[in-house]
């Protein structure tokens, strides 16, 4: 990933001044590609910068969602895990999806009920999920259930319920298994 990242840092580079206004999806791809590459090196520091640039320069909440993953988990990574669960919770629910609740026996109830109200076949021909956010917000719960497991065990049958929940909804994904 280290000449991916380079050839974006490159791309990066000749991007004129106000690339942003003239170029605003070509710029947000690279800067997310060269993040995405930053973050598989281990190069933290270039993806803070890279992270710096897109939050500031994004049009919509949306467009700084791949950048927050690879924020979320450069912090699971370098043992910061408790943080990265914060954060991912955080940004789900800006995307209007609650993870968090009171009732476990309620909830596995309500992912046995929701499962029953299909049959094998329905779930397995479930349509492939488009919709970019929850794509995103999948990805999210997926690394949530991942960071849960190590330190809230308690709380993970909110994330595979939500996951499950989201897939039945809006389609398969490929964070869907892990639900």
């Amino acid at each position: 990933f280290g000449a991916a990242y380079s050839c974006f840092d490159n791309g990066i580079s000749f991007l004129r001044k106000k690339h942003w206004k003239e170029h605003y999806t070509l710029s947000l791809e690279l800067f997310n590609l060269a993040a995405k590459c930053a973050l598989t090196n281990g190069d933290i520091v270039s993806l803070e910068l890279l992270s710096q640039q897109v939050l500031r320069e994004s049009q919509s909440f949306e467009d700084k969602l791949n950048l927050l993953y690879f924020e979320t988990c450069a912090l699971a990574y370098s043992s910061r895990l408790a943080k990265s669960i914060e954060k991912g919770l955080d940004i789900l629910s800006k995307l209007g999806i609650e993870v968090q609740g009171t009732n476990v026996e309620a909830r596995v109830q309500e992912t046995k009920d929701l499962l029953s109200a299909h049959t094998d076949d329905e779930i397995l021909n479930s349509k492939q999920m488009t919709d970019p956010t929850m794509i995103i917000a999948m990805k999210f719960l997926g690394k949530l259930e991942t960071g849960m497991t190590l330190i809230m065990p308690k709380s993970v049958p909110y994330v595979t319920f939500k996951i499950i929940e989201l897939s039945l909804t809006h389609g398969m994904s490929p964070v869907t298994p892990i639900g």
